[in-house]
C-alpha cells in the first residue's frame, strides 16, 4: 500500500508566517512563543480613520444622491433598477460594504476552516496507518510505526495551530466591541453563517463610530444647516448600508441555510425509517451494527434540529434588528425633509447610538460552548453538509 499523502490543505495551514514555505520559522512560531511578536490589531478608531480616508469621496457622493432624491420628493424606501440614481446609490453601498468588511477576520475564518479540514485529513491518515500496522509483516511494521509517529506529530502541530487561530480571531473580533471567549469563537466559526455574523459586526461597529464622528463634526461646525444636512444624509446612507447587510443575511437564511438544514433533517429521517425497517428482518448477529447505525442517525437528526432552532432564533433576532434600522431610516428621511435647525440633526444622530447597541446585541448569536467532543464534531459535520446542499 502507498503511504497516505498529506494534502496541500493540511500542510499549508502550518505556513504560519505566510511566506509560502514551511520551515524553521513556522516551527518557531508554533512552538517557541510564536517565533515573532503577535500582529498588533488596529484600534477601531484607526480602522474608521482609514475607512474615511479611502471612502470619504463615496460618502460625499452618497450624501448628494440621497439629498437629491429627498428634495425631488422620492421615497428612499422605493428603489427601482430603472433609476440611474438608485443604481448609483446601490453601487456606492456595495463599495462601502466591501470596505467596511474586515479582510483580516475573513482570512482568519478561512484559515480556521482550512485547519479543521486538515485535522480531519490527518486523523484519517493516522487511522489508515494504524490499520496498516496490523496488516503488514514484522519487517515492514517498523516503517509504518515511524510514519505513524510523524503523522501524530503533524496532527499535534495542526491542533496547536487551530488554537492559535482561535486566539487571533478573538483578538481581532474584539476590535469591534464584540468580546467572546475562544470557546465561543469555536462555536461561531463552526456555523454556516459565521461569515455573515463577522461581516455585520464589523460593518455596524464602523457605522456607529462614523455616526458619532459625523455628529461631532457637525457640532464643531456651528449652525450651518447645509453642512448639517450633508453629514445627516451620510448618516442616512450608513443606515441604508446596515439595512442592506441585514437583508442579505436574512435572504441567505431563507434561500440557503434554512432550506439546507431542512434537507439534512429529511435525509436523516428517511435513513432512520429505512434502518428501522431493516432491523425487523435482520438476523440477531447483525442487530448490534444496525443499532449503532440508528444511534448515529438519530444523533445527526438531534444536532440538525438544534442547529435549525439556532438559525431560526437568529433569523428572528435579525428581522427585529432590521426593523429598528428601518424605523430609524424612516425617521431620518422625514427629518431631513422637515428640520431646518442644525442642532436638531446632531441630536438625532447622537440619540441613535443607543439603538446601535441594541441592534448589535440582537444580531449577536447565542454562542453556547459545545458540551462535548461528539457534539462539536457532529455540529461541524452538519455545517459541511449545509455547504454542499445550500
Amino acid at each position: 500500500m502507498e503511504e497516505p499523502k498529506a494534502s496541500s490543505s493540511y500542510l499549508s495551514v502550518l505556513d504560519v508566517d505566510g511566506d509560502g514555505k514551511i520551515d524553521i520559522h513556522d516551527f518557531l512560531a508554533l512552538f517557541g512563543s510564536r517565533g515573532k511578536e503577535a500582529k498588533e490589531v488596529p484600534a477601531l478608531e484607526s480602522r474608521v480613520a482609514e475607512v474615511w480616508r479611502r471612502k470619504s469621496g463615496d460618502l460625499e457622493k452618497l450624501s448628494t444622491s440621497i439629498r437629491g432624491k429627498v428634495d425631488a420628493g422620492n421615497s428612499l424606501a422605493k428603489k427601482s433598477s430603472f433609476s440611474l440614481a438608485d443604481r448609483r446609490m446601490n453601487s456606492i453601498l456595495r463599495r462601502l460594504q466591501l470596505e467596511f468588511d474586515d479582510d483580516n477576520l475573513e482570512k482568519l475564518r478561512g484559515e480556521y476552516l482550512k485547519c479543521l479540514t486538515a485535522i480531519k485529513e490527518a486523523e484519517g491518515a493516522i487511522s489508515d496507518l494504524i490499520a496498516r500496522s496490523a496488516l503488514v509483516g514484522e519487517s515492514d511494521r517498523n516503517k509504518v510505526e515511524k510514519k505513524l509517529e510523524r503523522a501524530r506529530a503533524l496532527l499535534q502541530q495542526l491542533k496547536r495551530r487551530r488554537k492559535e487561530l482561535l486566539v487571533d480571531f478573538v483578538q481581532s473580533f474584539s476590535v469591534y466591541n464584540a468580546n467572546i471567549s475562544t470557546d465561543q469563537a469555536e462555536v461561531l466559526l463552526s456555523r454556516i453563517d459565521s461569515g455573515d455574523v463577522t461581516r455585520m459586526t464589523s460593518v455596524f461597529a464602523i457605522v456607529a463610530q462614523l455616526t458619532a464622528q459625523f455628529a461631532e463634526a457637525k457640532q464643531a461646525s456651528g449652525e450651518n444647516t447645509s453642512t448639517a444636512q450633508k453629514y445627516y444624509a451620510m448618516y442616512i446612507g450608513l443606515l441604508e448600508l446596515q439595512e442592506l447587510v441585514q437583508s442579505e443575511y436574512i435572504g441567505r437564511m431563507d434561500k440557503s441555510y434554512l432550506p439546507g438544514i431542512s434537507e439534512i433533517k429529511r435525509t436523516a429521517e428517511q435513513l432512520i425509517a429505512e434502518t428501522q425497517v431493516l432491523m425487523k428482518n435482520m438476523p440477531i448477529d447483525h442487530l448490534r451494527s444496525y443499532e449503532h447505525n440508528l444511534q448515529s442517525q438519530e444523533f445527526t437528526l438531534e444536532v440538525a434540529s438544534i442547529y435549525e432552532d439556532a438559525l431560526l432564533e437568529d433569523r428572528a433576532r435579525a428581522v427585529q434588528a432590521r426593523e429598528i434600522v428601518r424605523n430609524l431610516l424612516r425617521l431620518a428621511e422625514n427629518t431631513l425633509k422637515t428640520v431646518k435647525v442644525a442642532s436638531d440633526l446632531v441630536s438625532l444622530m447622537k440619540d441613535s447610538q443607543g439603538l446601535y447597541d441594541e441592534v448589535m446585541q440582537l444580531q449577536t448569536p447565542s454562542l453556547v460552548p459545545f458540551e462535548n467532543l461528539e457534539l462539536k464534531r457532529e455540529f461541524q459535520a452538519v455545517t459541511e453538509k449545509l455547504k454542499s446542499v445550500s
